[in-house]
């Protein structure tokens, strides 16, 4: 059993999750992704609504602060927030959502000073005939500010702190808060600012969720809150974990949200989880963070719920193909060792997940994407070919994976005819390293954790 701490101001809560749970294979996978962050958006905006809307919300697509708590003012409007590069000339598919889609007095709402959506959006949206309404302000806290005023949000309402210098947070919470009308406000990690202050003081929380640990808001943060609103008592909560991702998951298990749907997105770029923060609040879904590959502690807890349906967002350089394969339960996987090791007791492989591709055209995108070269030509006039029938191409970035105490090891070795031979091999005999001519294994996953690896050959 594995404890998972969520810290109150003085309290501590402790959620006891089984790591057993019996692994779930028959999930409902979708991915929503474009060629980049704004068509990503876009397409994310179609599975928001394929209807006419009244309202739709804008935010840059270069950086994260503006749009970071739009996703409680995009449940109250019920309008996706599309992505937006520097000039509309620049966002003709995010322009032609917003014709197909919003009605002819539909209103567009702009999240962000000048200097994050240009003017010229503006004025170009003004020539359609359409509403068009700026939240923003200076400064990031400013907006914020600007956001959660346009609200009018109810006297007493419970409300959510986040650092405003980070996204990772405020996005592990942003549908959630809005499946609930929490307000999302800003801070800096040691001190609130004056704009965040003065929202506080005029909604005067009956209850403050605090996401992330003290390295994002320091404890002194719960001091200056109780000094606006001196009632709260120990009605200040902190919901944090030891990474951004262990928080998503504390978010998750604290709050509850058992829907039938949750959606992934990687938690190390903020564009996708920005744009699907609108949707999961439609959805009443809980966004999980990733960092892309490892997704195993993440599964376990999603095999505990009731969820049926996952949304991954963005491509697979953002939710890589491997971690998709485990949560589809795809228990058999290629996998490259880079180095085993043992910590407290328990066994460990450093690597990443690989796929034997053997297919030309898949050769050549992966050429394009990489720069590597895989496909050589024959002067023999046999054309382009692929050295050794195929080669292993990377699916995911670097991960770890936990052995389980009764792994089943398989070497391969040569007798003196070089034929192929198979031997048992122990988990001190990976630690030793004989592999790394050949590191290339057919792991097994159960529940998570590797069960059998069995060595590939390699010419």
């Amino acid at each position: 059993m594995k404890n998972l701490s969520i810290i109150l101001s003085t309290v501590v809560i402790s959620f006891s999750i089984s790591s057993s749970v019996s692994a779930k294979n028959n999930y409902n996978i979708s991915r929503l992704y474009g060629e980049n962050r704004y068509e990503t958006s876009v397409n994310i905006s179609n599975k928001f609504s394929q209807d006419k809307i009244d309202n739709i919300i804008i935010a840059s697509g270069n950086d994260f602060p503006d749009a970071l708590t739009g996703s409680v003012l995009s449940k109250k409007l019920n309008a996706p927030i599309l992505l937006v590069d520097k000039t509309p000339d620049e966002n003709l598919n995010s322009i032609n959502y917003i014709k197909n889609h919003l009605t002819s007095n539909g209103t567009i709402y702009v999240l962000g000073g000048k200097g994050s959506v240009s003017e010229s959006y503006i004025n170009y949206f003004k020539t359609t005939g359409y509403n068009v309404k700026r939240l923003g302000g200076a400064t990031r806290f400013e907006t914020n500010k600007a956001i959660v005023n346009f609200l009018n949000v109810k006297k007493g309402t419970p409300l959510v702190l986040v650092n405003g210098y980070g996204f990772a947070d405020a996005l592990s919470v942003s549908s959630i808060a809005a499946s609930k009308g929490y307000p999302i406000l800003m801070s800096d990690a040691n001190n609130l600012p004056t704009e965040t202050v003065e929202v506080i003081n005029s909604i005067q929380p009956s209850k403050v969720f605090i996401v992330g640990g003290e390295g994002s808001l320091a404890s002194s943060i719960i001091d200056q809150i109780k000094n606006v609103v001196p009632s709260l008592g120990i009605n200040i909560v902190r919901i944090g974990g030891i990474n951004r991702y262990e928080t998503s998951l504390n978010v998750c298990k604290y709050f509850n949200l058992d829907r039938n749907t949750a959606l992934i997105a990687n938690g190390e770029n903020f564009p996708d989880a920005l744009s699907g923060s609108a949707l999961a609040a439609k959805l009443n879904a809980p966004i999980i963070l990733t960092d892309g590959s490892n997704i195993v502690t993440q599964k376990r807890y999603l095999d505990s719920m009731n969820y049926s349906h996952l949304i991954l967002l963005g491509g697979k350089s953002a939710v890589s193909e491997a971690a998709e394969n485990i949560l589809k339960g795809n228990e058999k996987a290629l996998f490259i060792i880079k180095s085993a090791y043992q910590e407290h007791n328990k066994k460990y492989i450093d690597g990443y997940f690989v796929k034997w591709v053997t297919d030309l055209d898949e050769a050549r995108d992966y050429e394009k994407r990489t720069g590597n070269i895989v496909i050589w030509n024959d002067h023999d006039g046999l054309g382009e070919y692929i050295p050794d029938d195929g080669f292993d191409m990377s699916i995911s970035s670097t991960v770890t994976l936990e052995v389980g105490d009764s792994v089943k090891i398989n070497e391969i070795d040569f007798d003196t005819s070089g034929n192929i031979l198979h031997v048992d091999k122990n988990f001190n005999d990976i630690i030793s390293g004989y592999y790394k001519d050949k590191p290339v294994f057919n792991i097994t996953l159960k529940n998570g954790t590797v069960t059998e690896m069995y060595q590939e050959y390699r010419p």
